[in-house]
């Protein structure tokens, strides 16, 4: 009798987002995603392609590596199953857009001023966005609202956040001298920001204060002496 044991069936473990097989999901492996979409040097593993697909669609493009880099530089999870239903969507970039998340204040930022915000915001999971419209009724300014659906037909919502464009804390989507003057109103106590998201909005320098270092700041960036970054803390 042989007492050897028969292999009846072998499989491969899979990590999503760990092209490499170190192990781990870092930046060396949407360096090797980055490789892949640009043509030079394309993955032809079938376990590497399954795993680089992390959004999870069929195709290796930029928002399987966008998602691979929010969780390498930001620390923002993915699931250990990208095909788990239950896994709600969430925001992501688009076309290598750095958009970032921050779930204390429900923020998204990222996006330039006065720009198609659907040029640069994504979402994952099969999830749809729908872009609603702020305070001063425009939908790319801050404070205007970005609801997650979890599906195409948008009745069952997942989550909401809050758009942030750094400089613009009267919702026009634009950095102009009006936002240094609502600033300046707020510094005198004569027009008080009612929200941590606006206050978040002008805290241009990211020194978790807001004064004339911010003005400064924006002022610069209005005559085009420095320019405020999308993504100030990137």
């Amino acid at each position: 009798m042989d007492n050897q044991s028969e292999i009846i069936k072998e499989y491969t473990y899979i990590l999503f987002g760990d092209i490499n097989c170190d192990g781990t999901i870092n930046i060396t492996d949407c360096g090797i995603i980055e490789q892949h979409i640009h043509n030079r040097n394309k993955i032809t593993d079938d376990a590497k392609i399954f795993a680089a697909d992390v959004v999870p669609d069929g195709i290796i493009d930029q928002k399987d590596s966008d998602l691979i880099y929010r969780h390498a530089a930001f620390g923002i999870q993915m699931p250990l199953n990208v095909y788990d239903t239950t896994y709600e969507p969430t925001i992501i970039g688009k076309n290598g857009a750095n958009i970032s998340l921050n779930d204390d204040l429900m923020v998204v930022y990222g996006v330039p001023e006065n720009s198609n915000i659907e040029d640069y915001l994504d979402v994952t999971n099969n999830g749809a966005l729908r872009f609603n419209a702020n305070f001063a009724g425009k939908t790319n300014g801050t404070y205007s609202p970005v609801v997650i659906h979890r599906d195409s037909s948008k009745r069952e919502v997942a989550n909401e956040y809050y758009l942030v464009i750094f400089g613009d804390v009267d919702g026009d989507s634009k950095i102009t001298e009006s936002d240094i003057t609502a600033i300046e109103n707020h510094l005198d106590g004569e027009e008080i920001f009612d929200n941590e998201i606006l206050e978040f909005a002008a805290d241009v320098n990211a020194d978790s204060l807001i004064d004339e270092n911010d003005i400064e700041v924006i002022r610069n960036h209005i005559n085009g002496i420095a320019t405020i970054k999308p993504n100030i803390y990137a």
